[in-house]
């Protein structure tokens, strides 16, 4: 019989994985509803994505000493600073 290591298997899709963190993405990337930018129609669903994005394509929407801090969020603070867009929050100058 096979004595390799379990794989984790994608209900939807049957993919294979090796670890259970590569199904964990894969459904996230494939599976997941994806996010909009506030902006514009893009479409993402890994916080880095939008967060290159935003100050790449939407550069000119903030000032300079914006746009250095949002250049250094990292996954959470990403989703949330993009969420405080969505909702039309007032953001904070420091993050």
């Amino acid at each position: 019989m096979g004595g390799g290591k379990p794989q984790s298997v994608c209900v939807q899709c049957g993919g294979v994985f090796k670890r259970i963190q590569e199904l964990k993405r894969h459904i996230r990337d494939k599976h997941m509803v994806r996010r909009r930018c506030p902006f514009c129609t893009f479409r993402w669903s890994r916080p880095n994505n939008i967060k290159v994005h935003i100050t790449s394509e939407h550069a000119e929407t903030f000032t300079a000493e914006l746009l250095e801090p949002i250049k250094g969020l990292r996954g959470r603070d990403v989703i949330a600073f993009v969420d405080g867009y969505d909702h039309g929050l007032e953001l904070p100058m420091s993050f």
